[in-house]
């Protein structure tokens, strides 16, 4: 049978791609997680069915943007799921539980209605993106945005609203319709009271428009019709080659013995293909994460750089303000002396004023004191003369 087909999930937290899962698998297999922590924080396989009884590979990833609930800081940059660590983990779990060569028959990209878009994709994880899906150059990978949580809108106007500021706003979600995406919308809803319109879809329905595309492959590049006709034709082949075994007698044994050493063979080949991809992704891992810790180190160097020049350009101000206030300082008490000085001169000259006023007075009532006496003198004189005249 040909392989079933891979199908990646992504958004940010609390998005609904567990809920999303467990919808087509018709039981709780994945944990539903709430608020800023993501409760995946591994890349997880699951393997349903459809209603056409096809099998599909759900690859459930951790949230855009979440955090882990081990280590909750948001200053923690370290511990956020940024879109090029989930394309790492993406990549190295796609490398290594298949092979380098497989790729992605799908994406689907779920993202709450009731939250503002988030960043675009820089060019080396859109790049990643397109090679996981194996598009070719110059094409688009086969992705369909569903937008979630219709469900719990006051009404469908207040959605389309929303969609509107979504596909018209310079962020990932234009960047990925911009580049071919589809568009689709899905609420808990009871059959009955769904909104009308193609664009609302089960999860089912979804995962079946992502497949029906003409570009969709199993994983090794070739269409799925193909694919089924390169399986039926190997197993014709194995059918012949066991009838010629049954013919052939001894050499059937033998055959046998020669395809269990050969089977051996190839799984410990395998294995160590498995291995070695393994450890290719382990040192391409290794790589990026130097390569992210060169760039923390650098821009922690930078900043201490900065808070260095920002407290030279601090302890300047500061002295430059002392000097200042020094200056003032000692400007206000050369002001205050010459204040007293001139205070002091003043009370000196208003004394020395008074001084001479009071000699003034005390020689004017002197002098009129002496006035007075001779004035009495002299009357009294007078009078005598006046005496003595009668008297003769």
């Amino acid at each position: 049978m040909a392989e079933p087909a891979l199908i990646a999930l992504l958004g940010g937290t609390g998005a609904g791609r567990s809920s999303f899962v467990n919808t087509i698998a018709g039981e709780d297999v994945a944990r539903v997680g709430h608020g800023i922590y993501s409760e995946t924080l591994e890349v997880n396989q699951y393997e349903c069915k459809l209603m056409e009884a096809q099998v599909v590979r759900l690859v459930d990833t951790p949230g855009l943007g979440a955090l882990s609930a081990d280590n909750p800081d948001p200053t923690a940059s370290s511990t956020s799921f940024t879109p090029t660590k989930i394309l790492r983990k993406l990549t190295a779990f796609v490398h290594t539980e298949y092979d380098r060569t497989r790729t992605l028959s799908g994406v689907v990209y779920l993202h709450d209605i009731r939250k503002p878009n988030v960043s675009r994709l820089g060019p080396r994880d859109l790049k990643k993106l397109k090679e996981l899906c194996g598009a070719p150059e110059g094409t688009a990978p086969n992705l369909i945005i569903v937008t979630t949580f219709w469900d719990l809108l006051p009404d469908v106007q207040a959605g389309l609203s929303s969609e509107t500021l979504l596909t018209r706003g310079d962020g990932l979600i234009k960047q990925l319709l911009d580049g071919g995406a589809r568009l689709a919308r899905w609420g808990h809803y009871d059959p009955s009271a769904s909104p009308a319109g193609p664009e609302f879809q089960v999860p089912h329905k979804v995962i079946g428009d992502l497949l029906s595309r003409t570009d969709s492959n199993d994983g090794s590049g070739l269409p799925s019709s193909f694919a089924d006709l390169r399986e039926k034709l190997k197993q014709q082949k194995e059918g012949l080659k066991t009838e010629g075994y049954q013919a052939a007698g001894d050499a059937e044994e033998a055959k046998k013995k020669a395809e269990e050493g050969l089977r051996n063979t190839e799984e410990r080949k395998e294995n160590t293909q498995k291995r070695k991809r393994r450890a290719e992704s382990e040192k391409e891992q290794m790589e990026e994460d130097v390569e992210d810790a060169e760039k923390r180190a650098k821009a922690k160097r930078k900043r201490k750089q900065k808070r260095a020049e920002a407290k030279e350009r601090r302890e300047r101000a500061e002295q430059q303000e002392r000097e200042e206030r020094r200056e003032r300082e000692e400007r206000r008490a050369r002001e205050e002396r010459q204040e007293r000085k001139e205070r002091q001169d003043r009370l000196d000259r208003q004394e020395r004023q008074e001084r001479r006023e009071r000699r003034e007075r005390e020689e004017r009532q002197w002098q009129q004191q002496q006035q007075a006496e001779e004035d009495r003198k002299r009357a009294k004189s007078a009078k005598g003369t006046t005496s003595t005249t009668t008297f003769l």
